[in-house]
């Protein structure tokens, strides 16, 4: 048995998977690992130190009770980046919930781009194309192609 299938057979309930036509990646998240992602694209390792410091957060950081930043969303918002970025894609700005999720944003080259993790397959998305004041709403759970889009345009804008 390779460990590959241990770990999936061990920690099923702690495995997401995320696969697009750019890639396929599978993370483990446990407490007291870091967050990991698989491939390893360079947008996500400009992010690994803020990626980590999110999820470290001491109860409370907020002054109100806030959450840390969970492993599980933060490792699935590292693997939807890796999958629908490109090395054009610039790097976004990552904000913690007070509840644990993690926001995503782009403010920069006439885009703004939030997208809301509030658990893995479950992402509010907010797009603003300020050029064409063009605005969306929606939230995603399984097929990312529209937000792979809007992704698109900010890095046709920054050229």
């Amino acid at each position: 048995m390779s460990i590959k299938e241990l770990l999936k057979t061990v920690y099923q309930e702690d495995m997401v998977t995320v696969a697009s036509e750019k890639a396929s990646a599978t993370i483990f998240s446990f407490p007291e690992a870091k967050v990991r992602v698989n491939p390893d694209p360079p947008l996500v390792r400009a992010l690994q130190s803020r990626m980590n410091e999110l999820c470290a957060l001491e109860k409370g950081w907020d002054g109100y009770g806030g959450q840390p930043v969970s492993h599980h969303r933060m490792s699935f918002g590292a693997n939807l980046l890796g999958s629908i970025c490109s090395e054009n894609t610039p790097t976004p700005s990552l904000v913690p919930g007070s509840d644990g999720t993690v926001q995503i944003e782009w403010h920069e080259n006439f885009c703004d781009i939030e997208l809301d993790i509030l658990d893995a397959f479950e992402v509010s998305v907010y797009c603003h194309d300020i050029k064409d004041n063009i605005e969306e709403e929606f939230d995603l759970s399984s097929d990312f192609s529209a937000l792979a889009k809007w992704i698109q345009k900010l890095e046709e804008n920054r050229a």
